[in-house]
């Protein structure tokens, strides 16, 4: 984790995050990291191609962890609903009147140039784009489900969100971090779980695809399993749009992909189970 308890980071944070995890790998040659999950983001005034000619440490980072072909980097596209790898083309004021996406800025780490990176834009549960998410069909590759509107529900609540752990707050809605989490009973907090959308929830479905490759074919490299996703991705959807290059996640075909693609006959079978409904600290069998 790199942000803090309140989720902020700089790119510090991230840089120095990145380079723990490659030295991890360098000094161990039987590591296994198999994903690296970026839901982050912000905004730079240089050009994609300026953070190869100028060395950017940000990029250097991620390039060296990539360069190792043992770790795929997913990261979020955005949700600020701008074109990932091109200038912002208006100023954004953000609710307090200050400027969130200046005019001229490119959105990171989304736009560097990564060999075995992902970037993942958001969708609804309709598989159209979400709106608050970023596109390109150059530089965001994927699209997995993000939460948002169904189509033609824009004047209904919210359907279709992600619902996953979130941190503890108390009765006044303020967050309850780590540290005071063992002196407060659980009826004076609210729950660890829920509703969220972004593309900061899309990333982890990738991430989570890109682990679950590795562990049927631990001996995939960062690029066979990218080559998987994007290979096997749903192009019926949210790719003729502009969204992104290949379309939605398929983590089925990305399966059949990889046997493919590392020679194996047929698919690796995979245990039938029975999930139960979603619910906060239910038990479930597999």
């Amino acid at each position: 984790r790199a942000a803090n308890a309140a989720g902020m980071l700089t790119d510090s944070d991230t840089i120095a995050a990145i380079n723990y995890i490659t030295g991890l790998l360098a000094a161990n040659p039987k590591l296994n990291i198999a994903a690296v999950n970026m839901s982050l983001g912000g905004f730079h005034d240089f050009l994609p191609s300026e953070a190869v000619t100028m060395n950017n440490p940000y990029y250097l980072a991620l390039k060296t962890l990539s360069d190792m072909n043992r770790t795929v980097i997913c990261v979020a596209a955005g949700n600020d609903n701008v074109e990932v790898g091109a200038p912002v083309m208006n100023t954004i004021y953000n609710s307090e009147g200050g400027i969130s996406k200046p005019k001229g800025y490119y959105v990171y780490p989304a736009s560097f140039p990564i060999d075995n990176m992902i970037v993942v834009a958001a969708s609804t549960p309709s598989l159209e784009k979400a709106s608050y998410s970023n596109y390109s069909n150059s530089f965001v590759h994927v699209a997995a489900p993000g939460g948002g509107y169904i189509s033609g529900s824009l004047n209904k609540p919210i359907t279709g969100l992600i619902y996953s752990t979130i941190r503890a707050h108390d009765a006044d809605n303020s967050p309850i971090y780590e540290s005071k989490l063992a002196g407060i009973e659980d009826s004076e907090r609210t729950s660890f779980y829920g509703d969220k959308q972004g593309t900061s929830m899309a990333t982890p479905h990738v991430s989570g695809a890109a682990a679950l490759l590795k562990a049927i074919f631990p001996d995939a490299t960062a690029h066979q399993i990218k080559s998987a996703i994007l290979g096997s991705a749903n192009g019926d959807y949210l790719r003729e749009d502009g969204t992104s290059m290949h379309g939605f996640l398929d983590l089925s075909g990305a399966v059949d992909f990889l046997a493919e693609t590392i020679g194996e006959n047929t698919s690796p079978i995979i245990a039938p189970h029975e999930l139960h409904s979603a619910v906060a600290n239910q038990p479930y069998n597999f």
